[in-house]
């Protein structure tokens, strides 16, 4: 059964380029829709960088984030899944039966959806929100976001 949610290698007939420009173009197609979080627009670095492919999309699938989860080759196929959650501007950060959750740790905002075993790192700035990275997750590392989504919610409102 194919996952909707990826890109498959297998589809360019083990064409990389081709396989990393079909992933370049879903990364693009979310800034199409001004993503917002808490209000303010989430922006990303533009600079051009190797085969003139922006900062950012480099960011998330390069993997410089110590979270070793995944492949690259993962991170790559599962771009789609960032434009689903971004898409989406229903965060609800305190309610437990919220697909996607948010939780401040280490000055980042960062987004888990269980749905989709995904989280996404955000940093606040005076007037935006800028994209870090964003990932695939594995059940431990899930459990370990509940964790902290829980205990940095109960500090926020004391419940």
């Amino acid at each position: 059964m194919c996952d909707v949610n990826t890109i498959r290698l297998e589809d360019f007939g083990g064409n990389f380029d081709g396989f990393v420009e079909a992933c370049y173009k879903s990364y693009c197609g979310l800034w199409k829709n001004n993503p917002i979080f808490n209000s303010k627009q989430i922006v990303r670095d533009k600079t051009q960088a190797a085969r003139g492919f922006e900062k950012t999309f480099w960011g998330i699938v390069d993997g410089h984030d110590n979270c070793k989860t995944y492949d690259s080759l993962m991170r790559y196929k599962r771009i789609p899944v960032l434009n689903i959650i971004l898409g989406d501007d229903r965060f609800s950060p305190n309610l437990e039966n919220s697909d996607i959750k948010w939780f401040v740790f280490d000055r980042k905002i960062r987004l888990f959806s269980e749905a989709n075993m995904y989280e996404i790192v955000l940093k606040e700035m005076r007037k935006a929100v800028f994209l870090v990275t964003a990932f695939p997750i594995d059940e431990k590392r899930l459990n370990t976001d509940k964790k902290l989504w829980k205990t940095y919610w109960k500090m926020k409102t004391g419940f």
